[in-house]
């Protein structure tokens, strides 16, 4: 018995198939315009291989167009014009082959760039956002914005029954949360060791507070004020109360300066030597804020 043979597929339309070509190429040559006009865009210089790959995929779209427009008028046959087209595209693949190389590794490094850039917007806002949310002294950003930046810190402290100077950085540039400024600072010791605090600043008006809490201790928290910020200055002067290592609470003087007022100094406690310079700075400044320090009553016994 004779197997009957199964009746043969219908051909391909001529028109059908020279569409989808023609599709297929204007995709291509419009992909090739668009990498041209990515390249430069934002005023970058154009990279050669970037002007390379445009033109390849812009000459295989215009080909493939050509050919596809061609077949589709004269209604030539499908297979002649599909296979002038893939011999076409084999001779862009076989003279371009560095190209098209040069564009899958520019295609994985966008990729890689948006992921990179995506990471780190995600963890830039989730900084931001924590910081905002754990502040507890909100201030007028305008008043805060002068502030962002490394300041040098000095205040008096009691060390073994004698008042010292204690230089500390404040990196008040730190910190990207809006209107608030926390960060940590760290204080050395007279042994030269660092003691880290969780430092707040906030503005009123013109006044300038800082807040120190210890990090890993139960350390009573010091409060800093400084009377006049003006702006126009680099070297403020103020005054804050603090307990000393000594244990005892001090009503002491603080200076912050944009410049170190010891130059060479390490952060630390000054050598007793530079204190008449300390305590000039902190003179002038305070006196040029007009500031007057009432009459205490004398104890009577």
């Amino acid at each position: 018995m004779t197997t009957p043979t199964p009746p043969p597929e219908p051909p391909v339309s001529s028109n059908t198939a020279a569409k989808v070509t023609l599709i297929i190429g204007i995709l291509v040559t419009v992909l090739g315009s668009m990498w041209g006009i990515i390249s430069s865009s934002g005023g970058k210089v154009v990279a050669p291989i970037d002007t390379i790959i445009a033109g390849a995929l812009t000459a295989v779209g215009g080909g493939i167009v050509g050919a596809s427009m061609q077949d589709l008028f004269s209604r030539t046959n499908v297979e002649r014009g599909l296979s002038a087209v893939s011999r076409m595209m084999s001779d862009v693949v076989a003279e371009n082959s560095r190209v098209l190389t040069a564009v899958t590794e520019r295609l994985t490094d966008v990729a890689d760039g948006i992921g990179g850039s995506a990471r780190a917007s995600h963890d830039s806002i989730r900084n931001t956002l924590a910081g905002s949310l754990s502040a507890r002294f909100i201030s007028d950003e305008q008043q805060l914005a002068p502030l962002r930046k490394v300041w040098h810190h000095y205040h008096v402290t009691q060390a073994g029954r004698e008042l010292r100077w204690l230089y500390s950085i404040f990196p008040l540039d730190a910190g990207t949360s809006p209107s608030t400024i926390t960060t940590p600072i760290v204080l050395v010791d007279l042994a030269r060791v660092g003691h880290v605090y969780n430092a707040e600043v906030g503005m009123r008006t013109n006044r300038l507070f800082v807040n120190f809490t210890r990090a890993d201790g139960t350390e009573p928290s010091c409060s800093e004020i400084f009377p006049h910020m003006q702006t126009f200055r680099d070297t403020h002067a103020g005054f804050g109360i603090r307990q000393t290592w000594d244990g005892s609470h001090l009503l002491g003087r603080a200076i912050m300066s944009e410049r170190p007022v010891i130059p060479d100094a390490e952060p630390g406690m000054i050598d007793a030597e530079h204190n008449p310079t300390l305590d000039d700075v902190w003179l002038t400044g305070f006196l040029q804020n007009r500031i007057h320090l009432d009459d205490l009553p004398a104890r009577r016994s």
